[in-house]
């Protein structure tokens, strides 16, 4: 269906505010996070959204002057820090260590408090009274144990340690992933351990540390674990080793609930799905289900599905092709056995699918390494399928670090590191269009960069939005990602350059970054709010800049009534709302005079609409409005219209 309408109102708007500029619509906010020292988000788990909204950050930081808010300041060499963010602004911050070093690499909100984990020898790290494990068990000066820390208070600016408890044995441990399960009652750790006494507790799956010892050189004797523990009092209740004879580390998880053979659907029973990465020829697969059953290089990324007392495995699988491979996240998909994986690979044979964004791998200037973004269907008790695969980079050095995946849309947004100046994934429009970076060898000229694709696409058409994200002459990296439900990036990083798109200070050495991206072309601005307040929750975006050079774009609805049609209105932008009386209904379209244009549009059970929009060629560009509006016929107060927030 085409827009109904007597005028069509061309679509251009430029911004009075630059694009890159904090502040921006492309770019909301952006902030520097860090003092005059080495400052980072060591790792991929290192941002989530609060329930209220609110940015949590973790990281490492060797900076006396780092911005804290509350405690204690640096305590040994480096400190792993923590903070609450809200719009741009620390809401609180504060370090954890001991006189050691220390890094905290994963967190996640479970109800209002905020739980952290890392890695830690300091023997004097801050463990509570009656911790599942209060004595620090050994390890080198580098890594030590790992760590679990609850901090509760979390809404207030004076946060407090409500427990902490290292998580080791005698040799090298460290925590590098969090998820809450079984209903957030209880918390997984994921991560690795080269100890052979590193604490079982259950039934284990693996109880003894698979590894050869002494390791061979360039390994370290680690496997896999994860462990559980009680969300509401931090009792330590199942563990388990993963892993075969060589090196293996669990890098992310989620959790799912599946169909048995029989059909029925047991809501009690769930499955939790790790992602690693693993050098051993012998780990645990399930050979009628694999994707792949046999190490390709000399380490592949892997997928498992475990039950939820980490007693038996359902699923086990290598992912990789002749060279090496590095996942570094994992996202459940629409496909209740589905899972996006996303990483690194050096391999011109990694497995593509036909219709991808790049089938081609794209190589590499010095380490040769692209991108891999890919969906499977883990089956569990039929053969596994690849859905979709993709190279992600250019002739540089390109890395995913990590990736979401919108429930409603199912479009995927990833983020990392861009060593190819003519990285082949910008898309019209974008935030940054080209390449900033500088830096010494071995890595060399870096930026961070932003892509969301549609994988139900074909080709080229995939990319929804493609950006980099960086300052003149630096080095960066996007290390992490979340999505909030109008379809805006929050993201993390670390940085080398004072001219980062950012407010603040940038103090010097490496800095941290956190900022929120719009994903929306640079001549297109969200505004507005979604009315009746407290009922409405639309927001609108579109899938490519509608700017001279593209041939049409698509408008796209996030929150819409589930499986229920709407109306998408156009006409010219209106400088305030209009209210209609009685219904608390907020029209940013001016409705008179006419004319306006409408088209009938329906939302998936997700919520997500889209509507395609041709631009004809030798049209005369102005600007336009656009705005949603859903017949609501649930019960007061949400009865009768909702209408979305709006874009010109």
């Amino acid at each position: 269906m085409r827009f109904q309408f007597c005028v069509f109102f061309p679509l251009l708007l430029v911004a009075t505010v630059p694009a890159q500029t904090p502040g921006s619509a492309a770019l909301p906010w952006s902030m520097f996070l860090g003092g005059s020292g080495f400052d980072e988000p060591e790792q991929w788990n290192t941002l989530a959204l609060a329930h209220n909204g609110d940015v949590l950050v973790c990281g490492r930081t060797w900076s006396p002057n780092f911005p804290r808010t509350t405690g204690p300041g640096l305590q040994g060499p480096e400190d792993g820090y923590v903070a609450r963010i809200r719009n741009g602004q620390i809401v609180w911050s504060m370090l954890l260590g001991g006189s050691g070093r220390d890094a905290a690499r994963a967190i996640v909100e479970v109800g209002i408090d905020v739980w952290v984990a890392g890695r830690t020898s300091s023997t004097d790290f801050p463990i509570t009274a009656g911790a599942p494990q209060t004595s620090y068990a050994g390890g080198t000066a580098e890594y030590g144990d790992g760590f679990v820390v609850r901090l509760t208070n979390t809404l207030t600016a004076t946060p407090t340690i409500a427990w902490g408890t290292y998580l080791g044995g005698s040799g090298n441990d460290s925590a590098l992933c969090l998820l809450p399960c079984l209903g957030s009652s209880t918390v997984a750790v994921g991560g690795w351990t080269a100890s052979t006494n590193f604490p079982m507790v259950g039934v284990p799956l693996q109880p003894v540390n698979a590894t050869t010892l002494p390791p061979p050189a360039g390994q370290i004797g680690a496997d896999g674990f994860v462990a559980l523990y009680a969300a509401w009092n931090g009792a330590l209740t199942n563990t388990t080793y993963l892993g075969g004879a060589s090196d293996d580390l669990v890098i992310d998880m989620e959790e799912m609930i599946f169909f048995f053979p029989d059909g029925l659907y047991q809501p009690t029973v769930a499955t939790l799905v790790a992602s690693g990465r693993t050098m051993s020829s012998n780990f645990p697969v399930t050979p009628v289900t694999a994707l792949d059953t046999t190490l390709g290089g000399s380490q592949d990324a892997f997928l498992v599905a475990l039950t939820p007392n980490l007693s038996v495995q359902w699923y086990g699988s290598y992912l990789g092709g002749s060279g090496d491979e590095v996942p570094s996240g994992l996202a459940r998909s629409q496909a209740w056995t589905g899972v996006w994986v996303a990483g690194q690979t050096t391999s011109p044979d990694f497995p593509t699918t036909a219709g991808c964004l790049q089938p081609q791998f794209g190589g590499g200037s010095y380490f040769g390494v692209d991108g891999f973004l890919t969906h499977i269907d883990l089956g569990v008790f039929v053969p596994s399928q690849l859905l979709y695969s993709t190279y992600l980079g250019g002739p540089g050095d390109d890395a995913i670090m990590d990736l979401e995946v919108d429930a409603a849309s199912e479009f995927v947004t990833a983020v990392g590191l861009a060593g190819s100046p003519p990285f082949p994934h910008t898309s019209l429009g974008a935030l940054q269009p080209t390449f900033q970076g500088g830096g010494p060898p071995p890595v060399g000229p870096t930026d961070g960069f932003v892509v969301r694709l549609d994988p139900s696409q074909a080709g080229a058409a995939q990319l929804v939005y493609g950006t980099f994200l960086g300052g003149a002459m630096g080095q960066e990296n996007v290390m992490d990602v979340a999505l909030r439900s109008n379809g805006n990036a929050v993201v993390t990083g670390w940085t080398l350059s004072g001219v980062f798109p950012a407010t603040g200070s940038y103090l010097g050495n490496t800095d941290a970054f956190v900022a929120e991206l719009s994903l929306l072309p640079n001549n297109v601005v969200r505004y507005g709010a979604p009315s009746p307040a407290g009922c409405a929750a639309m927001h609108l975006a579109v899938d490519s800049a509608p700017a001279p050079g593209n041939t049409g774009f698509e408008v796209l609805v996030y929150g819409a009534l589930p499986n229920a049609p709407g109306v998408l209105f156009l006409g010219a932008p209106a400088a305030t709302a209009a209210t209609i009386p009685g219904l608390g209904l907020d029209v940013w379209l001016q409705f008179a005079p006419p004319p306006v244009g409408s088209a009938a549009v329906f939302a998936n059970g997700g919520g997500f609409a889209r509507f395609p929009v041709p631009i004809p060629a030798g049209y005369i560009w102005g600007s336009v409005g656009l705005q949603a509006v859903w017949v609501d016929l649930g019960t007061a107060p949400c009865a009768l219209l909702l209408a979305s927030d709006a874009l010109r």
